[in-house]
């Protein structure tokens, strides 16, 4: 009997437990969305505050007092009125989140145990240019996360005070061999500021093998074209993802001197660097390799095949009608093969 009891106390008690949790669940719920909302009519309020103080000659005291006392809130409107309010306009607002002293929240923000809130600060700072956030952002690319000290050198790019590009290479991804979107738009950014260096990564010697084409993409989308002539010869690299990105760097040139690297690319033994070869190709519109395009029909993989009749329809070269005309331009390979791709 005393066993029965024992077991009926314990499943009340579990099903009270249960019953509490639920109710905290519930409870915590309705305290978030309440302070969300809230939270978003602050943010709402002070939005329309500024638009409305812009015009007069100095920012009210009271909006001032409201931001100092809702710094992330604050950081983040500066963060979003950034991108709408340019020019004098801009300066203001600046002014207004410097009184309201969100700079030197932001430089405390960055020392925070938390990764996100570091990341969010040394990714903010970049909006309040000055001595003391350049030297906070320096001291955030030797970051224990990769993706703080990425957004750190993204911000010193935005601030045109990015340290060289081997020493962003060295400090910021350490050993690591992780790719992300914070490592494209570095280089994108950097590509624009240091052509010359970006090219040294795109070669080799001052970095990892996976940041070269990186850089080459880089470069190509940049539009760098006193660099073509470098970025074509590295279509003849050891390297395949180098070969390949940059046969695709050749296209966005619109390098038609890179016409033999790319004729010698369309043998390449890596699939995946015949097909950008082909892609490139067809983008500079160089018929003259038609020929050795129509000898891919034959190709072992199926995507080389499919992406070589694309290529030839785009020409203009009859594919379906006749199709002997096709597959006599195949110079090598498997006739049947070639005339199931055309």
């Amino acid at each position: 009997m005393s066993l029965l009891i024992i077991v009926t106390v314990v499943a009340v008690g579990l099903a009270a437990i249960a019953l509490f949790g639920g109710l905290l669940t519930i409870v915590g719920h309705a305290v978030r969305l309440r302070v969300e909302h809230r939270r978003n009519q602050l943010f709402e309020s002070l939005v329309r505050r500024i638009l409305e103080n812009l015009e007069k000659p100095d920012w009210d005291r009271d909006l001032v007092e409201v931001i100092r006392r809702n710094p992330a809130l604050g950081a983040e409107l500066f963060s979003e009125i950034s991108e709408l309010v340019r020019g004098e306009s801009g300066e203001r607002v600046l002014n207004l989140c410097r009184r309201a002293g969100i700079d030197r929240w932001l430089l405390r923000r960055a020392r925070s145990w938390r990764t996100e809130r570091r990341r969010v600060a040394v990714d903010t700072l970049r909006l309040f240019p000055g001595e003391e956030t350049v030297a906070a952002l320096q001291r955030a690319l030797a970051d224990p996360s990769n993706e703080v000290r990425l957004t750190a050198a993204l911000s010193l790019a935005e601030l045109g005070a990015i340290p060289p590009v081997s020493t962003v290479v060295q400090m910021v991804l350490g050993n690591t061999s992780e790719q992300s979107l914070l490592l494209n738009r570095l280089f994108d950014r950097l590509a624009a500021l240091r052509p010359a260096e970006v090219l040294d990564v795109a070669k080799g010697p001052v970095s990892k093998a996976f940041l070269r084409p990186i850089a080459i993409r880089a470069l190509g989308e940049a539009g760098r074209l006193e660099l073509k002539d470098a970025i074509a010869g590295l279509i003849e690299d050891p390297e395949p993802e180098v070969r390949a990105a940059a046969l695709d760097a050749a296209g966005d040139f619109g390098d038609f001197d890179a016409k033999e690297h790319v004729r010698r690319a369309l043998k390449d033994p890596v699939q995946f660097v015949r097909i950008r070869a082909i892609n490139a190709a067809r983008r500079l519109d160089l018929r003259e390799l038609a020929p050795e395009i129509a000898a891919l029909l034959a190709d072992a993989n199926w995507w080389v095949r499919f992406r070589a009749g694309e290529a030839l329809a785009a020409f203009g070269v009859p594919v379906p009608e006749p199709e002997r005309k096709v597959i006599d331009l195949v110079q090598a390979g498997n006739a049947a093969r070639a005339r199931g791709a055309a």
